[in-house]
């Protein structure tokens, strides 16, 4: 686990803060360095520049304050500066509280800028806790979330309603109500929208509002409880994401206009099911909640039961429990293998003008117009092309082009990860020979992690990659 951010700045750093209540960074005078702790709200978009201090702090006489006056000064007069990227729990509260920080990696600063009455740090880079203090760092989980959740049983593994839920469950349950539950299409793999597939589960309609606020994917360890009353482990789907308003409403007209939606009433219908309810529930606002890639599905092996002395067995509720309060090795190590893989590959079709019809995902057309807003702002003079050639964006100026690459994850490592090797064949496969200068632009949805960085400015100095990261929300 990761440990409390008093005992990062003392055990790790081996720079304490003065005060454990009101300090907001620490002096190591004997080694001439100051750590300050920086907002990741406070970051400019490019990430070469923080706000150390700003204007709703003036006329504040607080002692941290104070001392962050004197670590600036410290800074200007030559110290080595580096920043803890902070994640504040509520930007609207009066005093911000810190929900999550960076342990692995430290923003390197440069001059101090002084504007008006705020006050910058220039980012220069990144550097490792541990190459920085010469200790290895300590063992910590994934950050991403690891989550058990109840899905509801189905004997046509989750590809149509099977009709077992209204004879298996609560006579008061929406399934049992109604003859059908919305998970009963999960594994519908045909039915994706750019590669993502679209879908319900109930553990993540009862968390949405968490899951919206973390702004992180999590990955999903399924578990049923079958009609002879045995527990089954069913599936991990990893980077699950959840859905917004906006969101599920769009992918929802994506199915209307493709049929799904009709063919999912109709096949409630073939079990005696509601299919009126479908759509008109006031226990679940979308029938669609989240998304995730068919290639992030590890089904469970056959006769993968819930063992009698595992914690699972006493899990009721559709509701998402975290996996390390209960029995992880149990319920995750079988399952986070692509062995045994049993759904077949789909053929997609791709609707992209210039070549014939990429029908992307709603993320992607959101991102991609407000994109193209901005940079005709930018740009006013440049040709900008949507599409050309599968390029998402490109800017052509008199001195370069510019390649926008978009990837909706809410991940930027996935982002990078899906972008990268399409982007570098569009600048420099011998096909697509550019005559002026590229600069590639990696575009995402949320904002690098000080690691991420660290990784896209590796790519800079190891490869000379004119590449960067840009991020435009939805």
């Amino acid at each position: 686990m990761k440990m409390n951010q008093t005992d990062f700045f003392s055990k790790r750093l081996h720079a304490p803060l003065l005060n454990n209540q009101w300090s907001w960074g620490a002096f190591v005078p004997h080694k001439n360095r100051v750590f300050l702790r920086v907002w990741d709200s406070q970051m400019s978009k490019d990430g070469n520049q923080a706000e150390i201090l700003w204007p709703r702090n003036v006329g504040n006489h607080s002692n941290g304050y104070a001392e962050r006056l004197e670590h600036i000064e410290a800074i200007e007069n030559g110290a080595q500066g580096f920043g803890v990227l902070c994640q504040p729990l509520d930007t609207t509260a009066r005093v911000w509280k810190i929900k999550d920080y960076e342990d692995q990696v430290l923003l390197r600063f440069g001059s101090i800028i002084r504007k008006q009455k705020s006050i910058y740090v220039k980012i220069t880079g990144q550097m490792s806790v541990s190459d920085l203090t010469g200790t290895a760092p300590t063992l910590r989980e994934d950050n991403l979330n690891q989550k058990l959740t109840r899905i509801s049983y189905n004997s046509r593994n989750w590809r149509q309603p099977s009709g077992d839920a209204k004879n298996l469950e609560n006579a008061t349950s929406y399934n049992s109500r109604n003859g059908f539950g919305h998970e009963e299409w999960l594994f519908r793999s045909e039915w994706q929208i750019d590669g993502w597939r679209y879908a319900f589960l109930e553990g993540a309609n009862k968390s949405r509002r968490r899951l919206l606020a973390a702004q992180k994917p999590v990955d999903l360890t399924l578990f049923t409880v079958q009609p002879d009353k045995k527990r089954r482990y069913v599936a991990n789907i990893q980077e699950v994401e959840c859905l917004n308003d906006s969101q599920a409403k769009s992918a929802l007209k994506i199915f209307k206009k493709k049929g799904w939606f009709k063919i999912m009433k109709a096949e409630i219908a073939a079990v005696g099911g509601n299919a009126a309810a479908l759509g008109n529930s006031p226990e679940a606002k979308h029938i669609l909640n989240v998304r995730f890639r068919l290639e992030n599905i590890y089904p469970s092996k056959p006769g993968n039961f819930v063992q009698p002395n595992d914690p699972v067995m006493s899990l009721n509720r559709y509701q998402l429990y975290d996996v390390e309060k209960q029995n992880p090795k149990t319920a995750t190590d079988s399952l986070r293998h692509r062995k045994g893989i049993k759904l077949a590959p789909v053929v997609r079709k791709l609707f992209r003008r210039a070549i014939a019809p990429v029908e992307c995902n709603p993320e992607h057309a959101h991102m991609q117009a407000r994109l193209f807003a901005e940079l005709k702002q930018e740009f006013p003079a440049a040709k900008i092309v949507l599409e050309k050639d599968f390029i998402d964006v490109s800017v052509r100026t008199n001195t370069e082009l510019i390649l926008y690459e978009i990837k909706s994850d809410l991940e930027p490592r996935v982002v990078i990860r899906q972008a990268l090797g399409q982007i570098l064949e569009y600048a420099f496969h011998p096909h697509r020979a550019q005559k002026l200068p590229v600069r590639l632009i990696i575009v995402g949805r949320c904002r690098l992690s000080p690691t991420e960085r660290l990784y896209i400015e590796t790519l800079h100095q190891q490869f000379s990659l004119p590449l960067e990261y840009r991020v435009v929300s939805i």
